[in-house]
This record gives structure tokens, C-alpha cells and sequence, in this order.
């Protein structure tokens, strides 16, 4: 249970080795958060933005984004991991990078830097109202005889001082006990809190020239541990026997009846009922906290000597020195640290996790989402938010019986029975891929294949014998991951990304690779279309249409490219249309009836920043993260890639792109547009949408002078012509070399 809320508070003048001590002594000293005032952040390339961290913290920032030390963030709060999902929040209605609050265990803790020289702060300050329990921690650079008796009041302090006394705020400090090494009294921390109580603490000293500030909050009486996250059981490599033989144990649990769709169910309900039981008899809750590895002994006698120079004399030549020698011995250490790393480099595995240090990333919690005029803070309302745009955003009013009636272009072979070897294959022979909400990792069925083989293989040949899919496979944890280079304020910069079952991708994984390998042989689809199917990936699109190109250019003729994209792609793909689509193609029945069970009755619980939402239904859509989704796409949208000569039509997932060759412009540019009109009324009557607004065009001519006269129109928006465009990675330019 806990009982109280405790806050680290300081200045580091954007000094590095100062807020990665912050962090370690916060830590070290087990406080909730940390609130960081000037904050050391780099100014390197726009991509790769980062500040100080500890694994041990969750960092939020008023910005994510900066381009020098005029836009960098002014105040950071770190929130300990393990505590319930944190809400950031503003208290402003303009962006403000000198302010940013969060909410954690219903209290508001907000973050203040004052800039002397800018004065706007305050009106922000003194206009916001604050809500009860909240704690305002900051530097305010405002002097007032309420905390630092004797001194002249400024403009600024009195004005914050009316604000308080308005909202009926309390300062916390003790009246005249400096908080910088010069005497003053400028970091403030006020409250609402009743019994909230702060103190400067020496043994916490950073270096700074900001004393730490430590605040201490009394929670309510039903506010504990409990609403913090319980993370699921993992195995040690030592653990992996240990769980085989409790599964081996347990093996004779699993029925071997499967003769219905029930009893189907009830075989996966107890598959995973042993594989859980034996992972909570076999596995450990890591409970040990992440302290920063590059900590040393050198780090911890540099900090003592500081703290006792500072007991004789805060001012000293000595404490200077002092904190000059902390300063270089941190940085040293963590160099040191990231050297030594480099220089134990192994293996292929090492060798790749140092090179993705160089991967940007970002080191901050997610931003508020926008509503329109609304601003969505709460973790709990941002992942329903979501789910509302991203996952309920298309429905399934424009699908159709899936019994109606068509007619088969062909019989495509199917064997029915399943091979040991390609079960297997399937389920322990791939890489470790993310878990479903079970935590049973694909290193775990390797273990326990001997035990639990046979009847996996009954259980997936029962699934494509009867055409159904377990109703426990259907279910998803859904995470929102951010698209790189878009605005995570809105939720179009968020991609959602199913993590099933481990054993339910089995089965997807063994239909998926069946049905790509008889794409292939079969010809089912158009063989410039790539993007689930075995010896065919974007290089290979993106070479044939460079080859296209280059030749037209050779016959000294002209080509049109128009690119679109299909809207929602994964998401807005309907089962009942897919069945029919399915059976025009030719494929067997049972396996047609497996697609549209695996798209039925499917549920989706969003997890984001730490919270998880309840189920809830889905009512279309493949799920991004299966492996069968991608090979059923390209068969969902089939004969949108055969409109015209199958030649001049290109595509990848759910990217397209139309090439016309010719003598003229003009000629290319009708025809392009003539395929393009035809695709998108194809389209509109199989319930698909392109999206307009990623439609482009580029022309291919030997002339150097650009032209714009030929455009092209999709829907009503009229698309000129582009210099240059990137499709599927590649950047194209209207003048190849050859």
C-alpha cells in the first residue's frame, strides 16, 4: 500500500551529468518522479531528438520536437515505471514548452520553469486554475519575502503570490532556506494537499547549482500498489526444463476429440490452460528495478566527496572543484560504459543491437491527442479514442451474404492433410515474434514440442478439415505504435498492430504460406503484385517498373506513373465480400469457410501507455499482425490489379501504381487516367476506397524542361504532375540513367 507520493525536484542548467545523477539518486532513493527544470537535450538532427533517461522512468515533455535552444523543452517530469498509466496535461491553451503537468494516482503534479527575461509565463501561470490535489513544482525566478524574508520583492513574485493566495494555494518551502548556492530562494514547490510537506535534500545533490528539492505527498487510503501494473511471469534460460517438464507432466490434459467446432474450442481453451499453468509454477515476476548500468563505484565516492565539501562550505574553491571532478567522472564513466560495449561486441546479434543505437527514436510518452477543439490527456480516454478512429472507423454495411452465389475461373489443388514437418514449421520454426496477452513466446513451444506436438497437429488439421478457427484465436491485444515522421497528436499518426496468440499465428502461418505458394504456381494474381508472397518482395516490383521505364526511354518513348493507395487497406476488408472473392478464384470450400470464421466474432482490447481497455467486438477487418492477412488482402483486392494490361499495372500490399508508355504525353496521360477512372469505379462497387489525397503522378521524358501540363484527377482534387516521388523506398526521378 502506499501511503505517500514522493517528488524530486531541480534545476540542472542543462547540464547532462547533473540530470543523469538526478535520475540515478531518484531512483537509488525510490522516488515516484522526477521533475527536471532546464533540462540537458541534445541539438543534433531533427530525427533523433533524446534527452537524459533511466529505465526506471517514463519521461513526458511539453515537446517532442526542436531545432534549437530557442524551441528545446524547459521541463521534463519522469514518471516511475510500475506506477498506474500517467495522463499529461497543459495548462495552457497554446503550446508552451516552459509547462507541462501530469496526472498519477489522482494527483496533478505540474512542472514550471520561469524565464526572467520573458514575462508571458507568468500570465500563463496566474490565469490557470488549479484543480484540487495538485502539487506545482519550479524554478520561478521570482523574489518574495513570503519565502525569502528580507530580500525586495519583484513584479513577477507579487503577482504569483495573488494567484496563490486566490486559489488558496500553500508554498511548501521554509522561509528563508536557499534553493540555489548563491542564497536565493527561487524553486518553489506549492500546494492544495493538505500535510504535503518539502525539504532540501543535501544527500541528493547533483551538482547543480539548483539545490534538490524533495517533496512528499500523502495519498489516500485506498491508493496502493494494487492499481499498478502486474507484469506476467517470464523464464529464465535456467526456468525452460523446469517449464517442459510441468507441460510433460500436465500433457495428458489435452483431449484429443476434435470433432466439432466446440470441441475445438475446448482443446485450445486447455492447450492454454497447461502452458499457463506450467508458466506460473516455472516462471519469476521480475520485480528488480533498472538502475543505470554505467553507474560505477567512481561515480558513487565522486558524489560522497561533493557532499561532504558541500557540509564544510556550499561556496567553496573546494565544493567547486568538487563538482567539477562529479561532473567529468560521470561523463567519463558513461563513455567508458558505451565503449566497452562496442569493444564486447561477439556476435552478429551484438553487432546488430549497437547499430540500432543509431535507429531515431523518440524518448518521450506519447502527446496529447486532438479531438478537433478537444484535448484527450487520460490514457484510459486516449486508447478508447483510438479504438474509435482506427479500429470502429469502418463498418460492415457495404458487405454481402457471403453465400452468393458465383462463378469459379478455376479449381485451385488443395491438400487437405497436414504434414508433422509443416506444422512444425509453422509454430516453432520462425522467429521469436511478440507474443499474444498469454506471454506463451514461440521459445517456448520449441521446449515443450515433444509433449504438446500431437496435438497441435490435430488441433490444426481439425481447424482446416471443419473450416473454423478457435474463438480463443480471435481475440487480440491491440497496440497503437506511432508512424515515423507524423504528428502523434492526431490518431493518423498511430498504427494499430495485433498481437495474437503465439499457436493461433501457427495455424495463420501454415494457411498463409499454402495459399502464397499456390498463388504463384496457379497464377491467381497478377505477377507484378508482391507483398505476402514467397521470392517476390518490393525490390523486385520496384526493378520491373524501373526496367519498364528505362526501356520506354531506350524506344525514345514517354511514360506516365500515377501512384495511389488503398484506404484503410487491413482494416476496411469485409468477410463476406472476401469469401466471394475466394470462391470466384477457385480455392477449396473448407478453406474458405476457415477465412470467414477467422474474420468473425473477432475482439480487440487496446493497450496504450500503460493501460489495457476491455474487450470489444470488431466488425471488419483483418488484423495487422497476423501472418495470413497479407496474402488475403492481395486476393481481396485481385481484380483491381488486372484493369488494363496487366503489364503496366504495379503493386505492394495496399501500395498501386498505373504505367503507361507511349509516344506522347497527352496519349500516356489519357490512358493513365482512363485506368485510374475505371479503378477507382471498380472500386466503388466492391465497397474499396482509394485515398485521393496520396494519389500522385510523374511524367518520364527525355526533355530537361519540366512540365505541369498534364494532370490527373482523382475523385474532384486534380494532382500536378511531381519533379520527383519515393514509392516502396526508392526515390523515382523523371529522368532515368541509363
Amino acid at each position: 500500500m502506499m501511503r505517500n507520493l514522493k517528488v524530486f525536484q531541480v534545476n540542472v542548467d542543462k547540464t547532462k551529468a547533473c540530470q543523469e545523477a538526478a535520475l540515478h539518486f531518484a531512483f537509488e532513493q525510490g522516488f515516484h518522479i522526477v521533475a527536471v527544470q532546464e533540462p540537458w537535450c541534445s541539438l543534433g538532427s531533427p530525427m533523433n531528438k533524446n534527452t537524459a533517461t533511466n529505465p526506471e522512468y517514463k519521461c513526458f515533455s511539453p515537446v517532442s520536437e526542436w531545432t534549437g535552444l530557442d524551441t528545446r523543452p524547459r521541463v521534463l517530469i519522469y514518471v516511475r515505471t510500475g506506477l498506474p498509466p500517467a495522463a499529461s496535461f497543459t495548462i495552457s491553451d497554446q503550446p508552451c514548452r516552459d509547462t507541462i503537468g501530469v496526472r498519477v494516482l489522482g494527483v496533478n503534479i505540474v512542472n514550471i520553469y520561469r524565464d526572467y527575461q520573458l514575462p508571458t509565463i507568468i500570465n500563463t501561470i496566474t490565469s490557470w486554475i488549479p484543480p484540487p490535489n495538485t502539487v506545482i513544482t519550479g524554478d520561478f525566478n521570482a523574489h518574495h519575502v513570503s519565502w525569502q524574508p528580507g530580500i525586495r520583492s519583484n513584479q513577477s513574485a507579487t503577482d504569483i503570490v495573488a494567484w496563490i493566495n486566490r486559489h488558496e494555494l500553500m508554498v511548501l518551502n521554509r522561509p528563508g532556506m536557499p534553493t540555489h548556492e548563491l542564497g536565493n530562494v527561487l524553486d518553489l514547490a506549492i500546494t492544495n494537499i493538505p500535510f504535503a510537506k518539502t525539504q532540501i535534500a543535501d544527500h541528493c545533490y547533483t551538482g547543480s547549482d539548483h539545490y534538490t528539492l524533495v517533496t512528499t505527498i500523502p495519498l489516500g487510503p485506498h491508493v496502493g500498489q494494487e492499481d499498478a501494473n502486474h507484469p506476467r511471469p517470464k523464464l529464465s534460460p535456467a526456468d525452460y526444463d523446469r517449464f517442459a517438464e510441468l507441460v510433460a507432466d500436465t500433457a495428458w490434459l489435452l483431449p484429443t476429440n476434435m470433432s466439432s467446432h466446440a470441441k475445438i474450442d475446448e482443446a485450445a481453451d486447455a492447450l492454454d490452460t497447461v502452458l499457463q499453468a506450467a508458466l506460473d509454477a516455472a516462471g519469476t515476476v521480475n520485480t528488480k528495478n533498472k538502475r543505470a548500468r554505467w553507474w560505477t563505484q567512481d561515480c558513487a565516492a565522486s558524489a560522497r566527496d561533493l557532499h561532504q565539501a558541500r557540509r564544510h562550505d556550499p561556496i567553496s574553491m573546494a565544493t567547486k572543484e568538487a563538482k567539477t571532478a562529479f561532473r567529468k567522472t560521470v561523463r567519463a564513466a558513461k563513455a567508458a560504459f558505451w565503449q566497452n560495449q562496442i569493444e564486447g561486441m561477439k556476435t552478429d546479434r551484438d553487432l546488430y543491437k549497437i547499430m540500432g543505437w543509431d535507429v531515431p527514436r523518440s524518448q518521450f510518452q506519447s502527446p496529447p491527442l486532438r479531438d478537433d477543439n478537444t484535448t484527450i490527456t487520460a490514457p484510459a480516454e486516449k486508447a478508447d479514442f483510438l479504438r474509435r478512429k482506427l479500429l470502429e472507423r469502418n463498418s460492415a454495411n457495404e458487405d454481402i451474404d457471403p453465400n452468393t452465389p458465383t462463378c469459379p475461373r478455376r479449381v485451385i489443388p488443395w491438400t487437405r492433410e497436414l504434414g508433422p514437418e509443416e506444422v512444425r514449421a509453422a509454430v516453432i520454426s520462425v522467429s521469436n515474434t511478440s507474443p499474444g496477452g498469454d506471454s506463451i513466446t514461440v521459445k517456448m513451444f520449441q521446449a515443450v514440442w515433444p509433449s504438446t506436438k500431437d496435438c497441435i497437429h490435430r488441433l490444426f488439421q481439425a481447424c482446416l478439415d471443419q473450416g473454423y478457427h478457435p474463438r480463443r484465436y480471435r481475440h487480440a491485444d491491440t497496440v497503437m505504435i506511432p508512424k515515423p515522421n507524423r504528428d502523434a497528436s492526431s490518431h493518423k499518426g498511430w498504427r494499430p498492430i495485433s498481437l495474437l496468440l503465439t499457436i493461433g499465428k501457427g495455424i495463420e502461418r501454415l494457411i498463409a504460406r499454402r495459399m502464397a505458394w499456390l498463388c504463384i504456381s496457379e497464377q491467381v494474381l497478377n505477377p507484378q503484385v508482391a507483398g505476402a508472397l514467397p521470392k517476390r518482395s518490393s525490390n523486385d516490383i520496384v526493378g520491373c517498373l524501373t526496367h519498364d521505364v528505362e526501356a520506354a526511354m531506350n524506344r525514345n518513348q514517354v511514360a506516365t506513373l500515377v501512384t495511389f493507395d488503398i484506404e484503410g487497406a487491413f482494416d476496411a476488408a469485409l468477410k463476406g465480400r472476401l469469401s466471394v472473392r475466394l470462391r470466384e478464384q477457385g480455392w477449396p470450400e473448407n478453406l474458405i469457410s476457415w477465412v470467414l470464421s477467422f474474420m468473425s466474432d473477432r475482439q480487440a482490447r487496446v493497450r496504450h501507455e500503460g493501460h489495457a481497455s476491455p474487450a470489444a467486438p470488431l466488425q471488419c477487418g483483418l488484423p495487422q499482425g497476423s501472418p495470413a492477412s497479407p496474402i488475403l488482402f492481395l486476393l481481396y483486392t485481385e481484380p483491381g490489379h488486372r484493369i488494363g494490361p496487366e503489364a503496366g499495372r504495379f503493386g505492394y500490399a495496399d501500395d498501386c501504381a498505373i504505367l503507361c508508355m507511349g509516344k506522347t504525353l497527352k496519349d500516356t496521360t489519357a490512358r493513365a487516367q482512363k485506368l485510374l477512372n475505371d479503378t477507382v469505379n471498380w472500386g466503388a462497387t466492391n465497397a474499396i476506397k482509394f485515398d485521393p489525397n496520396k494519389t500522385e503522378v510523374m511524367h518520364f521524358t527525355k526533355s530537361r524542361t519540366p512540365t505541369t501540363a498534364h494532370t490527373i484527377t482523382h475523385d474532384t482534387k486534380v494532382i500536378e504532375p511531381a519533379s520527383a516521388m519515393r514509392w516502396l523506398g526508392p526515390r523515382r526521378d523523371p529522368l532515368p540513367t541509363t
